[in-house]
């Protein structure tokens, strides 16, 4: 929602297509963790690229992701009626 919000304060477009790319953003920084992409890249144990690209992977936080998405689409939709 945080980031669906900042992107939406500088463009204005319909809801649908900044969360839906807001969602891929998302799943695709969880599949990363998935697949092990801060051991490949943290060779020198760089703790920045831990915290922006995270470190575990948990199907919780896909839901969490899509249960926003949902949220934020249906208030936009209800305020723009």
């Amino acid at each position: 929602m945080l980031m669906y919000c900042f992107i939406k304060s500088f463009i204005n477009i319909k809801p649908f297509p900044i969360a839906l790319g807001v969602i891929m953003f998302a799943f695709t920084l969880e599949f990363l963790q998935l697949f092990k992409l801060t051991e490949i890249l943290n060779p020198y144990n760089n703790s920045i690229i831990k915290v922006i690209l995270g470190s575990t992977f948990q199907i919780s936080d896909l839901l969490a992701y899509s249960f926003g998405t949902f949220i934020i689409l249906i208030i936009e939709y209800k305020i723009q009626k």
